[in-house]
């Protein structure tokens, strides 16, 4: 039963032109209650709203109240998850993470550290390098390596021996099984944190001149 049966006409629309232009065009609960106040207030006393048609109507009215008190705990929530989150970043500064990633930060001097995660043992893990133009750099195969996290040293320089500059380098990653068949393979990046970063109430972690998701972070340490 429509919520403003009983009114006329010119009744509805100065109540609803009223309502509406007190909450911006959002019916809320105040709003509902106000429009079943001014249908009680305006109902033909030859034809008042039967019980049936009252109760149901303040049942509307009990289920928008509990949807729009569940929204604002659920706001509330989401609001403290955040300062949760953005309080626990703000110790990382300075510390080393490691979180999933595909790229390598190359010293001026000494190798690099390729690291990986295997879902399963692997016949045979290849690791590609590629500079910032994504040109191959150097491809490196490693055989035999088991599930779990691994790695390998890459000594810094391509395929004909010649030193590569200091810089972030991307990686990429395949892996084969004894029958060649394709196996699952991620990246793991490391390094210290320069600092924290908050946007639209995500949070970053700087690392390696390059942002990370907080929730790729898989440890953390001095």
């Amino acid at each position: 039963m429509a919520l403003i049966e009983g009114l006329t006409a010119q009744q509805t629309a100065a109540q609803g032109a009223n309502i509406f232009s007190q909450s911006e065009n959002i019916l809320g609960k105040e709003d509902f209650l106000k429009l079943l106040i001014a249908q009680l207030q305006h109902q033909d006393p030859l034809s008042p709203m039967t019980n049936e048609a009252f109760v149901a109507q303040l049942a509307q009215f009990s289920s928008l109240e509990q949807l729009q008190n569940m929204n604002e705990s659920l706001q509330q929530f989401s609001n403290s998850n955040t300062y949760t989150s953005q309080i626990m970043a703000s110790t990382f500064a300075g510390k080393t993470v490691c979180a999933y990633g595909n790229s390598v930060h190359l010293e001026e001097d000494g190798p690099a550290e390729l690291r990986y995660r295997l879902s399963d043992d692997a016949d045979r893990l290849t690791v590609t390098v590629h500079d910032a133009r994504g040109q191959e750099v150097r491809a490196l195969e490693l055989s035999g390596s088991s599930r779990g996290d691994g790695s390998l040293v890459w000594d810094g320089k391509d395929a004909q021996g010649k030193r590569m500059p200091s810089g972030n380098y991307t990686l990429s990653f395949s892996a084969v099984d004894a029958e060649e068949n394709a196996l699952p393979v991620q990246g793991i990046v490391s390094g210290a944190v320069e600092k924290v970063i908050y946007e639209s109430g995500e949070v970053y972690l700087l690392v390696n001149g390059e942002r990370m998701p907080l929730s790729d972070v898989l440890e953390v340490s001095e």
